[in-house]
């Protein structure tokens, strides 16, 4: 918890269960590094809420099981990337704002993920959420994901389940604009159901579902009720890479509206 002092006395304050960001001290004005504030928060775990403003960070963020990171709404709680903070020294797998790896029990709802593109160094996929080593039972509700691209050829992630990925997955109402790679890559997981998914100016692919030379299995894969516009390459990819061994079976994708941008390239 925080300390804070009254009469001359310090006291420990112990949060149990809704935490306002701005008790660690958290400053959203889309400038300030809260970098050491806000991971403070997610060790917490519990209800961690984010009131309208701009949350800026300047590393990945690791979310630990049984939190729940919540939002006024989509448009206006937003965690993002600091402006020139995506490191070109790191490979592009490091490059996420967000990474949940091998935690269970964890909501994404009512908020805004903005890689803040525009204002990044000239380096390949600053991302914003990954999901890996096997984590499970995870909920994603009414969630933008912006902004994940650079000047090179493709950029990065919106929403990633790999290396281990994620099993029993929710999504509902998920948001993605100007997104480099996949709006949505899932290259190992199972039981996923993804209900609402809307994506516009998609750079690469909007939903990517691969089995990569990594990949042990991708299973029971439910998506529906898709609307992409202007998207640039593909709408939908489904590859089983030849140099997988992962088993692939029982994917579903239903109800899909899509425009596609002509390219020459």
């Amino acid at each position: 918890g925080s300390v804070i002092e009254v009469g001359g006395v310090k006291l420990k304050h112990e949060f149990d269960g809704f935490i306002n960001c701005k008790y660690f001290g958290c400053v959203l004005d889309g400038i300030t590094d809260n970098l050491i504030q806000f991971q403070e928060c997610l060790n917490k775990s519990g209800v961690i809420y984010i009131p309208s403003g701009k949350l800026a960070v300047s590393d990945t963020l690791n979310v630990l099981s049984d939190t729940r990171v919540i939002g006024d709404d989509k448009y206006t709680s937003t965690l993002m990337w600091k402006d020139n903070s995506v490191s070109p020294g790191r490979t592009s797998d490091e490059n996420f704002l967000l990474t949940v790896r091998g935690q269970n029990n964890i909501v994404f709802e009512n908020i805004n993920l903005d890689a803040n593109g525009f204002n990044q160094n000239d380096i390949f996929r600053n991302s914003i959420l990954e999901l890996r080593d096997s984590s499970s039972n995870i909920r994603i509700n009414n969630v933008f994901f912006r902004n994940a691209f650079d000047t090179l050829a493709y950029g990065g992630f919106g929403l990633v389940s790999w290396y281990g990925g994620a099993n029993n997955v929710t999504i509902s109402e998920v948001y993605f604009d100007k997104i480099g790679q996949s709006d949505l890559g899932i290259f190992e997981g199972e039981n996923w159901q993804v209900n609402g998914l809307y994506s516009t100016n998609n750079t690469y692919m909007s939903i990517n579902i691969e089995t990569s030379n990594l990949s042990k299995y991708l299973r029971n894969i439910n998506i529906t009720n898709v609307v992409v516009s202007d998207c640039k390459r593909s709408i939908i990819s489904l590859i089983h890479n030849a140099v997988s061994v992962g088993i692939m079976e029982n994917i579903n994708i239903t109800n899909i509206i899509g425009t596609r941008i002509s390219t020459n390239d």
